[in-house]
This record gives C-alpha cells, sequence and structure tokens, in this order.
C-alpha cells in the first residue's frame, strides 16, 4: 500500500523519476519497433542511450518536482479524487505542454519530431498523474 503524502514536493520527484524512467524506456521501445527512430543505431550507441536516459531521468525529476508543487498549490481546483485528480492533471500537462510544442514543431516541418513529441509525451504525462495521484493528498 502506498502511503500517501501532503508535499507535493516529495510526491512530485518521485512522480517525476518515475516518468523519467517510463520515458527512457519508451525511446528504446520506439527504436526496436521502428516507430520512433531518431537516427539509425540509435541502440547501439552508448552515448545516445546514457544522454537519453540521463536527460529524461533527470529533465522529469526536475519538472516533476515543479509540477508536485503546482499541483498541491490547486489541488482543490482539480476535480475527482485520489489517482483521479492526478490522471486530470497529467492530462492537462500534456495538452498544455506537448500540444503546444507540437504546433511549433509542426508549423517548422519537424513531423518526426511531432510524433515522437506524442509517443513519448503522453504516456508521460498520464503515468506522472497517476503517480503523483496516488502519492499525495492534502
Amino acid at each position: 500500500m502506498i502511503k500517501n503524502m501532503k508535499s507535493g514536493f516529495s510526491a512530485g520527484i518521485i512522480a517525476g523519476f518515475v516518468g523519467g524512467v517510463v520515458a527512457f524506456i519508451l525511446i528504446i521501445i520506439g527504436n526496436i519497433t521502428g516507430i520512433w527512430v531518431p537516427f539509425e543505431g540509435a541502440l547501439n550507441d552508448v552515448v545516445f542511450l546514457t544522454n537519453q536516459a540521463v536527460t529524461h531521468i533527470g529533465l522529469n525529476t526536475i519538472w516533476g518536482t515543479i509540477f508536485g508543487l503546482i499541483y498541491s498549490r490547486f489541488y482543490d481546483l482539480i476535480p475527482g479524487k485520489g489517482i483521479w485528480k492526478g490522471l486530470y492533471f497529467g492530462l492537462l500537462l500534456f495538452l498544455i505542454i506537448n500540444i503546444s510544442q507540437a504546433s511549433y514543431l509542426a508549423a517548422f516541418g519537424s513531423f518526426f519530431w511531432v510524433i515522437g513529441n506524442f509517443y513519448v509525451a503522453f504516456p508521460i504525462r498520464i503515468i506522472y498523474g497517476f503517480v503523483l495521484g496516488a502519492l499525495y493528498e492534502k
């Protein structure tokens, strides 16, 4: 059983870390299946894999902490209870951050990165929201 936390900071760190690990796993799956391959031979490139792991886990942990603090501040305004609050928040993050980012990428013709944005970003935000909602309770 997960013990609920009263700190958006702590819940955000954990949820962000989990989201970063999931992002890294999705990058590997995307490369293996050919759904999302940034460049040829990416799975054999130790530098690429290390960069992806450090970047996704590190940045998701940092931003997860920031979003966790925002979540705790607006907790009462988010509809639902428990995990549903977190899922709604994760979906809201996806809509605000990644849909706007994808529109800029598409406008500049970077459709490959738009696909990657949705392939990786949507599951990350949903899992982040799920973990955040499961951990944090006011």
